[in-house]
């Protein structure tokens, strides 16, 4: 992925394929993280996650990535999130999910306000997030 507006809008650089892999692999061996593919049409347009999951808080934090532009703007956002959470209650009894996002992704806010996502104030150069389920 060579577009800069994803790696602005994720507040990160890009990396490289090796760097990825290497990433992948961390993070699918860590007992508080869930990824799953986004597949559309056949195809896998992005990722999701569950992370820092508090079983005893009975929160998590989420993330949600769309990589394929030419599959963002269509309401895929909504439609993904709200899968995210109907498992985040069903599989893992979540009562409160969270997330950070860069204050310049202003198609993603919009879309975390649509499904319900309250601004918390945060110290940090992203702005967080809250929904309870």
């Amino acid at each position: 992925m060579q577009d800069s507006t994803i790696y602005e809008n994720l507040g990160a650089r890009p990396k490289s394929m090796e760097a990825q892999e290497i990433w992948f692999d961390k993070y699918k061996n860590e007992k508080d993280k869930i990824v799953y593919a986004v597949e559309f049409r056949g195809k896998h347009i992005g990722n999701v996650s569950l992370f820092n999951i508090k079983s005893i808080e009975k929160t998590a934090f989420l993330s949600i990535f769309i990589g394929d532009n030419q599959n963002r703007g269509k309401g895929l956002g909504k439609k993904i999130m709200a899968a995210l959470e109907r498992k985040a209650v069903v599989d893992y009894r979540l009562q409160q999910l969270k997330l950070e996002v860069v204050p310049t992704n202003l198609a993603a806010i919009k879309c975390y306000e649509n499904c319900g996502y309250s601004h918390f104030p945060t110290s940090g150069d992203k702005l967080l997030m809250v929904k309870d389920l």
